[in-house]
């Protein structure tokens, strides 16, 4: 006898099987059976089955049956399709889903246990009918699976092939490929080998025929994207959408077809700045270019009774002057007396940067540096970055005296 183990059973030895409860039919058999397969090694390998075997769980129609409700991919009424992936089994008695979203009709049911080799065991909680789609060959099949157990702890989605081949229906599998056979020949469905010798069928899970039709007929009545977007606080459209394709939230229910206006309230609460980019390389020659600002009033004069100081920074060789002032309207007098400073000294200053303060654009500023060929170059109202040099240089400068500050402080407690 070979001690060789057949590649089915050991299929079995990895797949749980699955049991159903009697739908109200009669029956002497008992709710449920224990079949026995027998290997080469002697070893009983037991698995639950179906008490009834009359009915088929399966159906299946053609495209032309599917008019109703076949949509264009790009149309928003179209049902939303989620593809998900399912194991050919040979050993499952019943087909098997953990997704509870994937059911068009569903029923809670006791929990029925599914054992498998091994004494392993999980259960089942609820069971209803699903809907797959797949496409052979360009053409579009729907498969409506009935009795399909819900099994939230299973790893896997388990397409029965001994569901499907009852009735007349058959299975071909040959060089990787597996085949699924309508009673008349034609292919309804392909799947490949993956690792472990499993064969994969990748299908649609399509939502039920009279959802749909309910969506149109009430689809009015629904709150539009605008209410939810009201409701969730302002939430951007994707993210409701995002809770609505996954069912995120229980009884969120959309009209489709409604607009998504802009929101007023989300561009005036939400508007921001954009950062900016790099900094642009110095390509200035030391006095050409100097950024400035100016800082005050402080609370507290100094000595000499001064509130303001005039930060003036060169931009190539990053030299920083600092003027103290006790007044704004001293800072244009200190300005003339920098540049003209730097002029004598061989400098050649074209452009100051600062900000729109009216201590830098009034008329005798202005008028002395366009007699000189000086640009001013102002930034935008309400955007201290564009003067980034000057404003970073204020922030350092108030470091430092703070720092300062602080340790005579301590000193003196000292």
């Amino acid at each position: 006898m070979s001690n060789a183990v057949d590649p089915a059973v050991a299929h079995l030895q990895a797949v749980a099987a699955a049991t159903l409860a009697n739908e109200g039919e009669t029956s002497s058999a008992p709710e449920s059976s224990t079949a026995a397969i027998q290997d080469d090694d002697d070893v009983v390998h037991a698995f639950v089955t179906d008490e009834d075997d009359t009915l088929s769980d399966d159906t299946l129609a053609t495209d032309d049956d599917l008019e109703y409700y076949n949509f264009d991919e790009n149309d928003e009424m179209a049902p939303r399709l989620v593809y998900s992936d399912w194991l050919a089994d040979t050993a499952a008695t019943s087909h098997i889903t953990n997704r509870r979203d994937a059911f068009i009709t569903y029923e809670s049911i006791p929990a029925i246990t599914i054992g498998g080799v091994g004494g392993t065991k999980t259960r089942a909680i609820g069971r209803g009918d699903i809907n797959l789609r797949s496409e052979c060959d360009g053409q579009p099949y729907l498969l409506k699976l009935r009795n399909v157990l819900h099994v939230p702890e299973n790893k896997n989605n388990l397409f029965s092939l001994g569901r499907w081949e009852k009735d007349g229906r058959s299975i071909y599998v040959n060089d990787g490929v597996i085949a699924l056979h309508m009673r008349n020949g034609i292919i309804a469905a392909k799947g490949h080998k993956i690792h472990n010798n499993l064969y994969k069928i990748c299908f649609a899970i399509s939502p039920a025929t009279a959802t749909i039709t309910c969506a149109f007929i009430a689809d009015d009545n629904l709150p539009t994207w605008e209410n939810w977007h009201r409701q969730f606080a302002h939430v951007n459209y994707r993210g409701i959408k995002k809770l609505l394709d996954a069912h995120m939230v229980e009884g969120l229910q959309i009209n489709s077809s409604s607009p998504k206006p802009d929101c007023v309230a989300c561009t005036e609460a939400k508007l921001s700045q954009l950062p900016y980019g790099s900094v642009a390389p110095r390509i200035t020659k030391p006095g050409e270019l100097t950024h400035m600002d100016l800082w005050g009033k402080y609370p507290i004069q100094s000595i000499n009774g001064n509130t303001y100081y005039l930060v003036m920074v060169d931009d190539a060789s990053r030299f920083t002057t600092v003027e103290f002032l006790k007044s704004k309207a001293h800072a244009a007098d200190k300005i003339k007396n920098y540049l003209a400073y730097l002029t004598a000294r061989g400098r050649s200053p074209c452009a100051i940067r600062m900000d729109r303060g009216s201590e830098f654009v009034n008329q005798p500023l202005t008028s002395w540096c366009e007699t000189r060929g000086i640009r001013l170059q102002l930034t935008a109202p309400y955007s201290p970055a564009q003067n980034g040099v000057a404003e970073r240089m204020n922030r350092r400068l108030s470091m430092c005296f703070r720092g300062s500050t602080s340790s005579s402080s301590r000193r003196l407690e000292t």
